[in-house]
């Protein structure tokens, strides 16, 4: 089986640990990190191999700033159409509706305090925007009509 691109991805940060299912803490590579990241600072976390992944890094560093950073765009990490699994409409569970919910209000929240001190990054924006679109996603699957 081939390489998804996300497992490509994967292996070329730096310091990547495990940390659980679909989740791994590295050292960010951004230049945000003057002497360095030393200790994992960022973290990635996979809910579904048909999108990109979540990434967060403590520094406040963007999605596209630490993607970019290695050299990958946004279509570089997504999978393509070929290896996608057909979408259809199906529930989702209690547990992984909870887990999906909170990853987006966490990007969320980091976003609304940046907005008050007036420093949201356009990459946070488009994160922001993002994890909009996967809390209205993960409603419609757990049957809430919005």
């Amino acid at each position: 089986m081939a390489d998804r691109p996300i497992d490509l991805f994967l292996a070329t940060l730096p310091n990547v640990k495990d940390v659980g299912h679909n989740k791994w803490s590295f050292s960010c590579p951004t230049p945000a990190h003057k002497r360095g990241d030393k200790s994992p600072s960022a973290f990635m976390k996979v809910t579904d191999y048909d999108k990109p992944p979540l990434l967060y890094c403590s520094m406040g560093c963007g999605y596209h700033d630490i993607i970019g950073a290695m050299g990958y765009s946004y279509t570089d990490i997504m999978p393509s159409k070929a290896d996608r699994k057909p979408t259809k409409q199906r529930g989702i569970s209690p547990v992984d509706a909870l887990r999906m919910m909170t990853d987006a209000m966490y990007v969320m929240l980091i976003c609304a305090e940046q907005m008050k001190t007036g420093e949201l990054s356009e990459s946070h924006r488009l994160e922001l925007y993002a994890a909009i679109r996967s809390a209205h996603h993960v409603a419609k699957l757990s049957g809430v009509k919005l």
